[in-house]
């Protein structure tokens, strides 16, 4: 028989009756029947309660869960979750966490993530696993908003992911969603030590600021913030100039925080301060900001920040910046000329002046910063010519003059050309600092190449630009006026390739062995590329964004001629382009784009010309500028090497950093001659000279981006002959010490790997350490020590031979004797050397070869 809700209330009203009979039989105890009646009452409404439905919260938690995990459809499951967020229990948001995290459930995450933001209390498991749901785009929005409701205990997690590279960006877009209510937390992270925290809650506050929601209750935390500790100088800097925007933004709600500050203790607060006031409270009185702001020319975190503002502020500030430029500190004087040198012509005047005094820190301050200023300080350039004679400050003058630019190269070349001595030295090092020099000032410097007393320097001087081996002549570009060139904006893109650990620069990808428009490629991931067609400039050629990326680029350009093109390249990161198949640049460097950053010779045909170009990407964006446009020049190969060569072999090397510099600025153009020179020179010094060089040539420290070394063109042309050398046992050893110096740092690089010569340094470590032990041979020890290392050289064996039989030449005759007693317990390996010792060594070498052979018994 079903038993039915009817049925069950006729039982219990049955039971009912029967204890109230019972209860009526007991005459005999009043009290005991009363507190029956009692307990009696309250079992019948318990069992009324449980027939019509009702149940305990533990009950309905545990039927919810179990009808959760039975049910299919998305409208009966969406109904359970809202019944489980109504109640506040652990064991609510435990069934909910199931649910979320199993696959079979997906088509209601949106709505477990919505009840998770409501359940209470809040679980550490469930901040947790709405935070790892943030890398869902399409759940991404019901996330922060469940976050934003749960509260600081939500944020907390989003702000420590702001350092990790591979969460940040979905943790910055839930802070940003949560908006201002999160700005406490935010301010908290401020005082994280690491940068990325830092720079991203400053930007998020700005985004606060921006809306117009930052609440004014918070502006003086944010003020003190200018007080950070200072980790990495330019980092902090960028940090410095974040806040200042963002109080900026808020606006004049922040003035009376600001005018409290500028009485802070911190030195970087009142500078902060006076900054952020200046800025937002264009129309106020400079009087008490101005005294502050130099007191910040000082300080060599807040200087850069201080000029500018300064600047900013203008002739109002003129008086105390020339007192500043008086001052007995020279940080702080130069720092103030730099200022009065953007100020405009009272400034200038300012400094003008002051080369006409004797106070030679004020001078050499002025100089510098008449320099930075450029061609618009060409009205010194009299004043500048007439000090390159000097014997203090020549090097100063003539560096001012080469920044000054074009405007001072007239009167530079007929310096050049008529004077002699310390003049004409000075003349060449000011052409040299010009940094787009005409044809006239880059054939004056190749007429005086052959001078005995001054070549070396008009080499110097001429190194600085990008020079391109053709046939027996060094050619180099030079480029139009920015407006006077052609901007290339039409190209055929296919992105992305790999390039993890920088593998995309050196790894040949099918595009640059041929190109077909029409072709599908594999590339990063396994994802399907095809050629498509983009007008983007910099930044937005390529429509891949992240990191570790490698993309092509083609284009195609008439010529009328065989001739060669100018082409202004700036890449972010690697660059390498080919004309026609031909490779005719690369340069694996990292950093933003600078427009004509490098200078490209095209050597076109007549008709229709391929131009390919390879751009690698290490983290963030990355993109190319190009424009066509310029002169070609060119000069003797054969005589700029020719004395390149003679100042590196001839012993009297009187200018070796002028040498070192122009090695550097010559990347690899020098390299064969280099190793040329390696292989004839027998001056050891020499040798070790031409090492560095080599060395300096095939790996540079990165731009800014990336950190780290990277391999230059020339890696691959000195690997093999550092690789020969340090394994030479007859180079002498201080070569060799300098050779593995050199393969150390190739070994370091992070753009293409180098086993071979990580395996090489590590070979010659323990061969210095194994001459280390022969050489302790000829210090006092006792026997116990002596035994040691007797022992250690037995059991390194054959590399230990041909040192222990070089310790014969010793003048200790004690090593020559334990020498020879570690060779007899070597035994027959050391035959051969000792055998060869006996034939060509020295009468030392020959008498103790002798001597151990006997012992040995051969």
């Amino acid at each position: 028989m079903q038993v039915t809700p009817n049925s069950k209330m006729i039982l219990l009203l049955l039971q009912y009756a029967q204890l109230r009979n019972v209860s009526r039989n007991m005459k005999t105890n009043k009290r005991f029947e009363m507190k029956f009646k009692t307990l009696l009452s309250i079992f019948f409404v318990l069992c009324l309660l449980k027939i019509l439905g009702c149940e305990s919260q533990e009950a309905k938690l545990a039927r919810l869960d179990t009808e959760l995990k039975k049910e299919q459809t998305r409208e009966s499951r969406a109904k359970i979750i809202t019944q489980l967020t109504s109640i506040e229990a652990h064991a609510s948001s435990r069934t909910l966490l199931w649910a979320l995290e199993n696959r079979n459930y997906q088509e209601v995450h949106k709505e477990i993530i919505q009840s998770l933001g409501k359940v209470r209390p809040i679980g550490t498991k469930t901040v947790r696993s709405l935070v790892e749901k943030l890398d869902n785009p399409e759940l991404r929005d019901d996330v922060a908003e469940s976050l934003k409701q749960i509260g600081p205990r939500g944020w907390t997690p989003l702000i420590e992911q702001l350092a990790d590279e591979r969460k940040h960006d979905s943790a910055y877009y839930a802070l940003s969603q949560i908006g201002k209510f999160a700005t406490p937390e935010l301010l908290k992270g401020l005082r994280k030590k690491e940068h990325n925290i830092r720079k991203s809650t400053t930007n998020l506050l700005q985004l606060i600021a921006k809306r117009g929601e930052f609440p004014k209750s918070s502006i003086q935390n944010l003020v003190q913030a200018f007080g950070n500790e200072i980790n990495d100088e330019g980092q902090s800097t960028q940090e410095f100039q974040l806040l200042t925007s963002v109080l900026s933004t808020i606006g004049q709600s922040t003035v009376s925080s600001l005018e409290t500050a500028l009485n802070d203790n911190n030195i970087q607060v009142r500078v902060g301060a006076a900054i952020a006031l200046s800025q937002t409270d264009k129309t106020g009185s400079t009087d008490l900001l101005i005294p502050i702001l130099v007191e910040g020319l000082g300080n060599g975190f807040l200087a850069s920040d201080a000029i500018s503002q300064l600047v900013e502020i203008g002739q109002t500030a003129l008086p105390e910046l020339e007192e500043a430029f008086g001052s007995n500190e020279y940080f702080i004087s130069q720092n103030a000329a730099t200022a009065l040198a953007s100020t405009g012509n009272a400034g200038l005047s300012i400094l003008t002046n002051s080369l006409k005094t004797s106070d030679l820190q004020k001078k050499e301050a002025a100089i510098a910063a008449l320099g930075n200023l450029g061609q618009e300080a060409k009205s010194t350039i009299p004043q500048l010519l007439s000090m390159l004679n000097d014997s203090t400050l020549g090097e100063n003058a003539a560096e001012a003059l080469g920044k000054i630019g074009q405007d001072a190269a007239p009167e530079l070349i007929k310096l050049l050309q008529k004077s002699k001595g310390n003049m004409r030295y000075q003349a060449i090092k000011a052409l040299g600092w010009i940094e787009s020099p005409s044809k006239k000032v880059i054939k004056a410097l190749e007429n005086i190449i052959k001078d005995p007393d001054v070549g070396i320097y008009a080499v110097w001087a001429l190194s600085k630009l990008p020079w391109t081996i053709e046939g027996k002549k060094l050619s180099t570009g030079l480029p139009f006026a920015q407006s006077e060139q052609k901007t290339l904006d039409s190209w055929w893109v296919a992105e992305p390739f790999d390039n993890r650990k920088g593998i995309g620069f050196e790894k040949v990808y099918p595009p640059e062995k041929a190109i077909n428009l029409q072709q599908e490629y594999l590339g990063k991931d396994g994802r399907r590329i095809k050629w498509y067609q983009s007008t983007g400039i910099g930044t937005s050629v390529f429509s891949s964004s992240g990191d570790d990326l490698t993309g092509y680029a083609v284009t195609y350009i008439e010529s009328n001629q065989d001739r060669m093109e100018v082409l202004s390249l700036g890449s972010d990161d690697g660059v390498k382009v080919w004309v026609n198949g031909r490779l005719v640049w690369s340069n694996n460097g990292t950093g933003g784009i600078i427009p004509g950053e490098d200078i490209v010779l095209l050597p076109f045909k007549k008709g229709r010309n391929e131009l390919l170009l390879k751009i690698t990407n290490w983290i963030g964006d990355w993109g190319f500028l190009t424009s066509t446009g310029g002169d070609t020049i060119s000069i003797d190969a054969k005589t700029f090497m020719g004395v390149l060569k003679k100042n590196i072999t001839q012993n009297d090397n009187y200018d070796s950093e002028i040498l070192s510099n122009t090695m550097k600025n010559l990347r690899h153009v020098p390299v064969p001659m280099l190793i040329n020179l390696f292989k004839s020179v027998k001056n050891v010094q020499k040798r070790i000279t031409i090492t560095r060089m080599l060395a300096n040539a095939s790996f540079k420290k990165s731009g800014a981006g990336a950190g780290g070394t990277f391999a230059t063109e020339a890696t691959k042309l000195t690997v093999p002959l550092f690789l020969k050398t340090v394994n030479d046992a007859n180079e002498p050893w201080i070569v060799r010490e300098a050779v593995s110096d050199g393969l150390e740092g190739i070994a370091s690089v992070e753009n293409q790997p180098y086993p071979e010569a990580s395996k090489a340094v590590e070979e010659f470590r323990k061969m210095g350490h194994t001459r280390s032990l022969v050489h302790s041979l000829r210090n006092q020890m006792n026997t116990i020590k002596l035994n040691n290392i007797s022992k250690e050289l037995v059991q390194i064996g054959t590399p230990a031979i041909s040192l222990l039989v070089e310790e014969f030449n010793s003048p200790i005759s004690v090593a020559r004797g334990r020498a020879s007693s570690i060779l007899v317990k070597i035994g027959q390996d050391a035959v051969p050397a000792l055998r060869t010792a006996l034939r060509i060594g020295s009468e030392k070498e020959a008498y103790w070869a002798r001597l151990t052979l006997e012992k040995i018994g051969t």
